[in-house]
């Protein structure tokens, strides 16, 4: 604390004040560690922890995943590079929003072993960070998985503090195909992802089922396939028009389906395991697909990046609400995108259901507290997921920076809102 503005130091009694009159299902005010910050000495992540208790955080977003406790070959569980973090978020008492990881998160020997896991792009590429959903037995994979993860969290007694779970939807559990950041090096543009044999084998089905006859199918696309085992999904820009919106319709599909099972299926661990106390929260992608973008997609043979990722936001918004779920926006900062994402909440009969705000995690989008405090108070969101810790401290994770009284401050203006809202 040595060095600290005044301004910091001052600001404590109003947080401390704001906490008391808050109750543990009032929280709105979330921080994320970044996952190195999980190995730091135990005694380090308990001072930090008390920092952020003073500056007004109310919750923390912790991660486990498939590869994190399976990481070392099939059977081979091990929590020692999670257990210690676990159990210091135990005992501090912190609400927790938790991760956990399946589709997000396939350890690298399991896509050694079973290439037929991997989500191919057209280039031919792979990702590391997320699994096929035309992948054949990848629903009892992901429910297998999930059980592990949620029994090993009862058997470590955190249910009892966990008041989300983030239903993994896609890389970085949000509901998406794999972006350029959730890759590793060698990918330097955003693509589409289904090119892998499943799923081409899947695009026939689909269009079997729609056409019926391969004459059909020629007739709508213009094409001429002799059959249909000569069907395939094409590169982008190679057929415009029909053939690609059928296409571009089958690609959002699968990920459709693939959401609502994985919410299903999280609900239902969420029940047994967590004794259905727990809401399970769903991550809303930075941007949404305009219908001038969808078309002009379909014009093309292409797709912008929103098109690419599928990010279906105004679908996925209004599913999720529909099946109980809470809300996250991944880009807060993105003023227009809040705004607009808001009016689709509110013309939409959906004005009520909660959704957080979570900046991007990048210095440009972390960097000001302030105003991402505006965008989640103007544009009546629950609160603010601050992404990540590692912005706020230097190279020793615990000595704070000048960010951090700006995030007291955020936090502050966040929970007097709220404080108002209940005092009328």
């Amino acid at each position: 604390m040595r060095g600290m503005p005044l301004v910091f130091l001052g600001l404590l009694g109003l947080a401390c004040l704001l906490n008391a009159v808050g109750t543990r299902a009032d929280s709105h005010c979330c921080m994320t560690d970044g996952t190195d910050y999980y190995q730091d000495p135990p005694e380090k992540i308990t001072r930090r922890f008390a920092l952020y208790r003073q500056i007004g955080v109310d919750m923390l977003r912790v991660e486990i995943a498939w590869r994190d406790l399976e990481g070392a070959g099939e059977g081979r569980w091990d929590d020692r590079s999670r257990r210690p973090y676990l159990d210091a978020v135990r005992r501090s008492g912190f609400p927790v929003k938790m991760i956990v990881g399946t589709l997000m998160g396939p350890p690298h020997w399991f896509l050694d072993a079973h290439p037929d896991a991997r989500i191919i792009n057209q280039d031919g590429g792979y990702s590391r960070n997320t699994l096929s959903p035309w992948y054949p037995g990848l629903h009892r994979l992901l429910d297998e998985k999930a059980t592990q993860e949620f029994k090993y969290l009862k058997r470590i007694g955190l249910p009892g503090q966990i008041q989300y779970v983030v239903a993994d939807c896609g890389p970085a559990g949000e509901a998406i195909y794999p972006a350029l950041w959730t890759l590793g090096p060698g990918f330097t543009q955003e693509t589409f992802w289904c090119y892998d044999r499943n799923a081409q084998a899947d695009f026939r089905r689909a269009m079997r089922a729609k056409y019926r006859t391969v004459r059909a199918a020629n007739a709508a696309w213009k094409t001429d396939f002799p059959d249909w085992d000569a069907v395939a999904v094409p590169k982008p820009g190679t057929r415009p028009g029909a053939f690609w919106g059928d296409v571009l319709t089958w690609y959002r599909d699968s990920k459709r389906a693939l959401v609502v099972w994985q919410i299903k299926n999280f609900q239902a661990h969420v029940r047994r395991y967590l004794g259905g106390r727990a809401k399970v929260l769903v991550y809303v992608p930075g941007s949404d697909i305009r219908d001038a973008e969808w078309a002009d997609a379909v014009h093309t043979g292409y797709g912008d990046n929103s098109v690419r990722l599928m990010a279906d936001s105004r679908w996925l918004m209004e599913t999720a609400a529909r099946m109980g779920c809470t809300l996250q926006y991944t880009g807060a900062e993105n003023r227009a995108e809040v705004e607009h994402l808001r009016r689709v909440l509110d013309e939409s009969g959906m004005r009520g259901v909660p959704m957080w705000g979570e900046n991007a995690g990048f210095l440009g989008a972390a960097q000001d507290p302030l105003a991402l405090a505006d965008i989640i108070v103007k544009n009546r969101l629950w609160g603010l997921d601050y992404t990540h810790s590692h912005f706020l401290f230097g190279p020793d994770h615990i000595t704070p920076n000048a960010i951090v009284p700006q995030l007291q401050k955020a936090y502050a203006t966040i929970r007097a809102r709220n404080l108002r809202k209940r005092t009328g």
